[in-house]
């Protein structure tokens, strides 16, 4: 954060120096330095951004497969509809509303899949685990 500061001061104060009287004044190794700075700046921005791209298709892919896995399960006739209104408004959320809704959907296919995660119903009626939780990795 404090580097940013730094970057628009020198910004600001590139822009007044670049006027007919102050272009003398440019510290041209200053600038050789900084544009190099933050031209490195900029790569590991790009880097950071791909990998934020990964991270977020793959938690819309969750999402979108436990939902459709949920309303092909759903008795109700509208369930499609609404997985389908929930999906394509994956895209328009921040990242902090896209982890909400991958836990408030796993939570949900929990629920709709008990099986799945060890949650089988004993005999005498209660619920038998698997003590082992590497096996639900």
């Amino acid at each position: 954060m404090e580097k940013d500061n730094q970057d628009k001061n020198y910004i600001a104060e590139l822009l007044a120096s670049l006027d007919e009287r102050g272009l003398s004044l440019i510290d041209f190794d200053r600038l050789k330095q900084w544009l190099k700075a933050t031209s490195s700046r900029w790569e590991q921005y790009d880097r950071t951004l791909s990998e934020l791209a990964v991270i977020r298709e793959d938690y819309k892919q969750r999402v979108a497969g436990m939902v459709k896995a949920m309303a092909a399960v759903d008795r109700k006739r509208d369930g499609w509809k609404q997985a389908l209104e929930l999906i394509e408004s994956l895209d328009d959320l921040s990242g902090r509303e896209l982890m909400e809704v991958y836990r408030k959907t796993a939570v949900r296919f929990r629920d709709a899949f008990p099986a799945s995660f060890g949650y089988l119903k004993a005999p005498s009626g209660t619920t038998a685990t698997d003590k082992n939780l590497n096996n639900y990795k």
